[in-house]
């Protein structure tokens, strides 16, 4: 073979080469560019900035759309309390402070944010229902209450989560006795627990004129009210971040009343809370106050005076006559 049919065959074979090397690079680019394609959201323009003007006016202006009434229905508390709150969280955590993003795009204002946790609270929506009123995604949403309930917990938690000291019990004490007329009583008795939610107006405490309702199981029930998330299902939350929630709700309920004027302990930083022992379990203490619940004597005894007591409270004549029941107020198919 010639010098130059061996040059030819080493010119063609470099070329195939080429060729296949051409090939396999556009076959990469073509599937890095669809698989790109693939993975890249597309961005949507919310357009923030309107959306804040458009909350500011309705509830933050001078001469704000809405007011008083309004503001308080659906952001649970007076506007002072609400400003506050968004002042504290906003210096305490970085995340309600407005920055730039990597577009160089400003981001949501605190008062966006703030208003986005309380609205989730308020109505227990999901994180997504936001977009369309507050022009915010999902995934800001959502962030904006988990931090927003972690920064309350954090910077509110140690004055409104405490534990009572001496002062606030003896205060909870006299609170009760004027309302309930039991004295020295801390919590409350409850003789009925059917939870009848559409009562009628006519019938609202026909029935329940001899007992009081549990403070915890009211507190609760005011809580639901208020704040509808723990009304809701929450199949989507982790158990710490329900812990938050309720911590949450707990806070900005206690800081209502407060700011309402009806808190009943006032705080004060100054006092300590005495440390208690707790009694050992199988102990003779233990066994003794046991002994001592669950005695027969001890409860038919307490439950008559008790009985006494509220029928004196009330003004009511122990010596009258029951009326008497009617024939037919009960049929066979009332026990069927």
């Amino acid at each position: 073979m010639s010098s130059f049919e061996e040059f030819q065959t080493i010119f063609d074979t470099a070329i195939a080469c080429v060729q296949m090397t051409e090939q396999t690079y556009n076959v990469v680019c073509n599937n890095a560019a669809a698989s790109s394609q693939r993975r890249t959201r597309r961005y949507i323009c919310r357009n923030r900035k309107e959306a804040n003007q458009h909350l500011v006016q309705d509830y933050f202006a001078e001469n704000a759309t809405y007011q008083g009434y309004y503001f308080r229905r659906r952001f649970r508390m007076l506007k002072g309390l609400f400003e506050r709150i968004v002042e504290d969280v906003t210096r305490e955590c970085s995340f309600f402070q407005q920055r730039y993003d990597a577009r160089g795009t400003l981001g949501f204002t605190p008062l966006q944010k703030c208003t986005a946790a309380l609205r989730q609270l308020a109505y227990g929506i999901p994180p997504d229902a936001l977009d369309e009123s507050f022009r915010m995604s999902a995934r800001i949403a959502r962030d904006s209450l988990h931090f927003f309930c972690k920064t309350v917990i954090q910077f509110y938690g140690p004055k409104y989560l405490r534990k009572p000291t001496r002062n606030d019990i003896l205060q909870l004490q006299a609170h009760h006795a004027s309302v309930h007329g039991f004295p020295g009583m801390l919590g409350s008795l409850d003789c009925l627990h059917w939870a009848w939610e559409n009562c009628p107006t006519a019938y609202h405490g026909q029935f329940t004129r001899e007992r009081a309702r549990k403070d915890v199981e009211h507190a609760f029930g005011a809580l639901k009210k208020r704040w509808f998330i723990l009304k809701k299902p929450a199949a989507y939350l982790g158990e710490e971040k329900l812990q938050e929630i309720m911590y949450t709700c707990l806070i900005l309920h206690d800081m209502i009343i407060e700011d309402e004027g009806r808190v009943i302990c006032a705080f004060d930083e100054e006092e300590t809370i005495p440390e208690t022992q707790p009694i050992e379990i199988g102990g003779e203490e233990y066994i003794n106050r046991r002994a001592e619940i669950r005695c027969t004597e001890t409860f038919h005894n307490l439950r008559n005076d008790l009985v006494e007591h509220i029928y004196g409270v009330q003004n009511i004549n122990l010596n009258l006559d029951p009326p008497d029941d009617p024939e037919d107020e009960f049929s066979e198919n009332d026990f069927m």
